[in-house]
């Protein structure tokens, strides 16, 4: 193979190039946890890492054991319509809305709302706001 190299053309021996593919097909993030992911599992949106090695995608989730992670094949996919429905399972994350910002919210504002199944187990889903109830803190 040839590589260009300052002053001209230089041929590289096929052991280099080999050990230099090695290097270079690592898994490398693509971000870090700056996405969100619906779980199959339970279409909860999840905070995400995507990473890539060969033809696999790998979704690991923030907090979770590498034990949780996701891997997905082309296989994966019977057809294009399976891919584009794979693809809207991933969003930037959520902007969260601190207590004082609620009041500012009206009904129908889509937002990411968490529900607490257990004291460690809370999962977050997509809703539309009701209403919201404006009532004073007291500082305890």
């Amino acid at each position: 193979m040839w590589v260009e190299a300052k002053g001209g053309r230089k041929k590289e021996s096929k052991e280099k190039m080999l050990a230099v593919k090695e290097k270079t097909s690592a898994v490398v993030p693509v971000a870090s946890y700056a996405t969100e992911f619906r779980a199959y599992k339970d279409d909860a949106w999840y905070t995400v890492c995507v990473l890539f090695h060969g033809d696999t995608l790998t979704v690991k989730y923030s907090n979770f054991s590498p034990e949780n992670d996701d891997a997905f094949r082309p296989s994966d996919f019977q057809n294009m319509n399976e891919v584009e429905n794979f693809k809207f399972r991933f969003r930037p994350l959520s902007k969260q809305v601190q207590d004082e910002e609620c009041r500012l919210l009206s009904p129908g504002a889509r937002v990411c709302a968490c529900h607490s199944f257990a004291h460690d187990d809370v999962r977050f889903y997509d809703a539309l706001v009701d209403g919201v109830c404006k009532s004073l803190c007291v500082a305890g």
